[in-house]
């Protein structure tokens, strides 16, 4: 399941984000097991993924689904296809 921004736009890791008007950035989104304990860990509990987020002001929330408090502020670069 993806998670989206109020905007439409599909949630990626390193966007900059503001969240409840806390400035931040998506640390990474979890949808499929990545074989990364820790981020594995979430699917244990939140079996259609989440994504984390970091703020100044709340420190690190994940959020199972799409949050009307979540804003996109910039789009992360995105990652080169692979050879």
């Amino acid at each position: 399941m993806s998670i989206f921004y109020q905007s439409g736009e599909q949630v990626r890791t390193g966007d900059k984000i503001v969240y409840g008007g806390s400035p931040g950035q998506v640390e990474y989104v979890v949808e499929v097991p990545t074989g990364d304990p820790a981020m594995d860990w979430h699917l244990t509990h939140s079996p259609n993924g989440g994504i984390m987020i970091k703020t100044i002001e709340m420190g690190r929330v994940f959020l199972e689904s799409e949050d009307p408090d979540l804003d996109l502020v910039s789009r992360a670069p995105a990652k080169p296809a692979e050879p």
